[in-house]
């Protein structure tokens, strides 16, 4: 608080000068102006005591309204009471995150990254820049997954000087379970080992079903033995006779038409429960007068499109769906023909059927039949007899060839020119566990074709 006069700068009378009322008047001059017209005379400015005012004072701003508006969070508060931190103070961490290439479904996702517990706004290969106050700050990142529900965590503590930006990668694993890789660039993608492991099986497992099935085995290999792909046979039917030389032995008869079952009574001079004659030279046909045989599931109905395959030199034909083909499979036995039935015009093993054909002795007593069951059924198998007649089933929901199984053999007599001969016809179908009605249906046939 202090005085001065006020006006400021006015001068004071000068006892030697002539006071107002000795002018000429005082309408007629305006002190210290000069008039429009008129020189200025030379007259000294009265003065005037002036009072003395004390000067005001105006306080600060509020310091804690100030910083309450102003003060960002994560910086100490400002000494100039603006809330703004000093630029050669400031500091930040640059972030980046980034997926193998092949695990491009990790695109669909977004990284989550926080910085002392707040997100950050985050995409794959683009950095993100986070202002932060200089000093420690924890950072935590993962990648969102179904199964685990974050999937590559990891942790880190970084220090952030003034003036100064911390770069930081983050890279997702190649392996769902191994966590994630945060720190300074670059960092190497977590599970490299695993997934090249991986890759390597996977890569020798696709190179065995091509080699298997360029060799035509498929899932062959793995359902049963054919019969000259076990050992020699038993003693008891060592004196199976061979099969004559079929040279004619050829595909299918094509009828990609539905084949019509005609209803009514057998062939005059056929005997039930026979098969109609084999022709040396002909083919033969199917049975209208078959009975039905369900061993497993669905048979093949009226309407359904079928192919016949009958073989030159057997004594029965059955039916396969509508596009496919059965192939003959070349055996060292020569008291067997073995042929292999797939879709997709016998090339699709995924789901097939193995039809093996051969004769039993004239006898053909209990122990004929359990000999050749052991060539046809695995040591493992237990097969169960199907009623009271010479049938016998092994079914498996998952076999050895990792799908469904059906696998049953039929003994059975024809009648021919030389006289009646008696047969074993094994037929295993197999497929995936939910599409089995296919093999269900040429079981099925076989055995009602055979009875």
């Amino acid at each position: 608080m202090y005085s001065e006069q006020w006006p400021p700068y006015s001068p004071q009378p000068s006892p030697s000068q002539p006071s107002p009322s000795q002018q000429h008047g005082r309408a007629d001059y305006a002190p210290g102006y000069a008039q429009p017209g008129y020189p200025q005379p030379e007259y000294p400015r009265p003065g005037y005591p002036q009072p003395e005012y004390p000067r005001p004072e105006y306080p600060r701003p509020e310091q804690n309204r100030t910083e309450f508006l102003y003060q960002q969070p994560g910086y100490p508060p400002d000494p100039y009471g603006y809330g703004h931190p000093r630029q050669d103070d400031a500091a930040a961490i640059t972030i980046t995150a980034r997926y193998f290439p092949l695990a491009f479904l990790l695109a669909l996702v977004k990284p989550v990254v926080t910085v002392d517990g707040r997100p950050v706004a985050m995409r794959w290969r683009e950095p993100a820049v986070v202002p932060v106050a200089p000093g420690q700050h924890h950072l935590h990142a993962h990648t969102p997954y179904l199964l685990p529900r974050r999937m590559g965590k990891a942790d880190l503590v970084v220090t952030a000087h003034p003036g100064q930006s911390v770069d930081v990668e983050y890279k997702a694993p190649l392996v769902v379970f191994a966590g994630g890789a945060l720190g300074a660039p670059p960092q190497r993608y977590p599970g490299t080992a695993a997934f090249v492991a991986l890759m390597a099986v996977t890569m020798v497992l696709g190179l065995f079903g091509i080699v298997s099935t360029a060799l035509g085995t498929g899932g062959i290999t793995g359902l049963r033995p054919a019969a000259g792909q076990t050992a020699s046979p038993s003693p008891v039917v060592s004196d199976i006779p061979a099969l004559p030389p079929l040279s004619t032995d050829g595909p299918g008869l094509p009828t990609d038409v539905p084949d019509a079952r005609i209803p009514g009574q057998g062939a005059p001079g056929r005997t039930a429960g026979q098969t109609p004659p084999a022709e040396s030279a002909g083919r033969p046909r199917l049975r209208d007068d078959a009975p039905a045989r369900r061993i497993s599931g669905p048979g093949f109905a009226a309407s359904d499109r079928t192919r016949t395959m009958g073989f030159a030199g057997w004594p029965f034909a059955f039916r396969v769906p509508s596009g496919w083909d059965c192939d003959r499979q070349s055996e060292k036995r020569p008291d067997a023909r073995v042929y292999v039935c797939a879709a997709d015009g016998g090339t699709d093993r995924s789901e097939a059927a193995l039809v093996v054909l051969r004769p039993c002795p004239s006898a053909c007593g209990t122990a004929q039949m359990d000999a050749l069951n052991a060539e046809f059924f695995r040591p493992t198998d237990k097969p169960r007899r199907n009623g009271g007649d010479a049938t016998f089933v092994v079914e498996e929901a998952k076999g050895r060839s990792g799908g469904y199984e059906l696998a049953v053999t039929h003994f059975f007599s024809s009648t021919t020119s030389a006289g009646t001969e008696n047969w074993q016809v094994g037929v295993a179908g197999f497929a995936p566990p939910n599409a089995r009605k296919n093999s269900q249906r040429i079981v099925n046939d076989v055995v009602s074709q055979t009875t």
